[in-house]
């Protein structure tokens, strides 16, 4: 494993850089308990409720810091909803709503991946992007918080920790899905369940977020630093 190896130690140097983080009622908490105990935040019909398409816009615009490429609040919640209501992302988005990213055949949900990321990416009018403009990381995080158990997200520093220059695109994307669901695999083998996973990480959580936030630390060049002192310092 590349990433999730000593996966404690880079969860720690997150907490550290950001301490506000570790509060288990923090906004991107708030879109993983928003599901209830259900898998994803999407209804069996492929429907998402306004409830959750309002959390999800307060945790894009304030945790995730993307206001600055969002219209205002009414106008981006209404662009979300019309996409998502479009009938062949619902369908996809019924069919993705019990999916998990460590069960079944990452191949058999190919088609409808592609469908739901490429929507929301769309640039131009009625786009996610009030600059018209491609919406490929706010896109990733949408996906995230509908299918936290799931979907993972991609944007600079993760991509970089990662080892990609050029992740705006559905290839990379698709790509690090599968270096996803391959460490979790390896991760089970070890240790014999994804529970020692969550484990180190502040509840509620999910193995996409453990494996994004640990991409993350690799690939911001403050949070390495923060992460090496702690590398150095580990009991081995």
């Amino acid at each position: 494993m590349r990433i999730l190896d000593d996966a404690q130690n880079k969860l720690r140097a997150w907490y550290q850089y950001y301490p506000d983080a570790s509060d288990p009622n923090s906004p991107y908490r708030m879109a993983l308990k928003a599901r209830g105990g259900a898998t994803s935040n999407v209804d069996r019909d492929g429907k998402v409720s306004g409830e959750t398409l309002d959390v999800i816009e307060s945790v894009l615009r304030g945790s995730f810091n993307m206001g600055r490429q969002m219209c205002d609040k009414a106008e981006f919640e209404q662009r979300l909803a019309l996409k998502l209501r479009k009938e062949d992302v619902r369908m996809a988005l019924s069919v993705l709503r019990s999916a998990s990213i460590s069960a079944g055949n990452l191949a058999a949900f190919q088609n409808q991946v592609w469908t739901l990321y490429n929507e929301l990416c769309a640039q131009g009018p009625g786009g996610l992007s009030a600059r018209e403009d491609a919406f490929c990381v706010g896109a990733t995080k949408i996906m995230h918080f509908l299918f936290p158990e799931f979907l993972v997200m991609l944007d600079k520093w993760a991509a970089n920790g990662i080892g990609y220059k050029k992740y705006n695109n559905l290839e990379a994307y698709w790509a690090v899905l599968k270096l996803c669901k391959a460490e979790l695999g390896e991760w089970r083998v070890r240790y014999g369940t994804l529970d020692t996973l969550q484990e180190l990480d502040v509840p509620p959580t999910t193995p996409t977020r453990v494996f994004d936030k640990c991409a993350f630390v690799m690939g911001h060049p403050d949070l390495r630093r923060v992460y090496e002192v702690w590398d150095c310092n580990k009991v081995v």
